[in-house]
């Protein structure tokens, strides 16, 4: 008797599971955090939901995040763990669909915060996974010649590798490294040499698969214009 009431059991809760992750199941991408009166997006952020209850979440090509979600149709509320993150102790979101997209709200430190997502079939690329490579500089100009007011000034080529390195190689020849990183939120690179004398800069990102360009934000480099194709196989 007992058996059977167990199984009765565990086939409502498998049947459930099923219907919830029909709403749900899938890959959506984060188009909009509004947080207050402001707006937080990040850059290519996705979740990615299984019918068996385990979800995996990143920023692009990056995964970043796993556990475990459910989803209570009856008060339309969604709710998740990471498992190896910190514990979430704002409470489930409340979810809207609409024509396909889905709405996330909830009250986080007297806040309140709303999230659009789109559900999508592949997941985008970040710029991160866009800049990482090599690429040679086009169009030369006069700052350019100043190799020692920044670390793109001078430059010939640049490699943005995988671990967050990068080499800038200059018209005389010189090297330089330093660390480059993206920002969570917009599209902005800054180079952070690891020579003491050279300035931290930070640009403006417009990026594809074959082109780069890169607009100076920093007091250093205010307006100045980088161009640049990928390449694939450095210059001799």
């Amino acid at each position: 008797m007992k058996l059977k009431t167990l199984l009765i059991l565990l086939h409502i809760i498998l049947a459930k599971q099923v219907v919830y992750s029909q709403d749900l199941k899938g890959i959506w991408l984060v188009e909009k955090v509004q947080v207050g009166n402001d707006q937080m997006t990040p850059v290519s952020k996705w979740f990615k939901f299984h019918d068996n209850g385990k979800y995996e979440s990143g920023n692009g090509w990056l995964q970043n995040m796993i556990g475990l979600w459910s989803y209570d149709k009856s008060s339309n509320e969604f709710s998740a763990t990471n498992t190896l993150g910190i514990k979430d102790e704002s409470g489930p979101f409340k979810v809207d669909f609409s024509e396909g997209n889905m709405i996330w709200t909830r009250v986080e430190e007297g806040m309140n915060v709303k999230i659009h997502l789109q559900k999508i079939k592949n997941i985008p690329p970040s710029y991160t996974d866009l800049l990482s490579g090599l690429w040679q500089i086009q169009d030369l100009n006069e700052v350019d010649k100043m190799a020692d007011s920044g670390p793109l000034n001078g430059l010939n080529h640049l490699f943005l590798r995988w671990d967050r390195i990068y080499r800038a190689t200059y018209q005389d020849k010189n090297r330089k490294t330093g660390y480059w990183h993206v920002n969570g939120h917009r599209p902005e690179l800054t180079l952070l040499p690891h020579q003491s004398e050279a300035p931290v800069e930070s640009w403006r990102i417009k990026v594809d698969e074959k082109e780069l360009e890169l607009t100076g934000i920093s007091d250093t480099n205010k307006d100045q214009v980088k161009t640049f194709i990928r390449i694939h196989q450095f210059p001799k």
